[in-house]
């Protein structure tokens, strides 16, 4: 099972540098005004959260074999599937992904939260904060 684990954090992890990045250059070319860059960052990891969050409620309904992870697993889906059937083995992947994608997702909605805050705190005017 921590073979699954690993590799499913692993696909996941791929999926979201993209946005990572877009966050940081989206961070970079705002610079000049922090309310505004820290706030379109958390809209942008709010958004990734969101595509994780209904990636998650897919995953048990997709057909894994044609997927990343299956691809990843190689010639231990092949033995696993020899061993037991192929849709207990994709049920149990399916789950594994689906509790990875809700795990990931929970910390990017969490970053999406500092970020807004952080938004606030920045657009405030000195007096105010003291």
């Amino acid at each position: 099972m921590d073979v699954l684990v690993r590799l499913a954090d692993r696909a996941i992890r791929r999926l979201c540098a993209p946005p990572g990045l877009g966050l940081v250059l989206v961070m970079v070319a705002f610079a000049a005004t922090p309310p505004m860059a820290l706030r379109v960052a958390g809209h942008v990891a709010g958004a990734t959260g969101l595509a994780l969050l209904i990636a998650s409620w897919q995953a048990p309904r997709r057909d894994l074999r044609k997927s990343t992870l299956w691809a990843r697993l190689g010639a231990e889906a092949d033995a696993l599937t020899r061993l037991v059937s192929g849709s207990i083995v994709q049920a149990k992947l399916a789950k594994t992904l689906q509790t990875r994608l809700l795990w990931h997702a929970e910390r990017v909605a969490a970053l999406a939260v500092a970020l807004w805050a952080a938004s606030l705190l920045a657009g405030m005017p000195p007096f105010v904060r003291g």
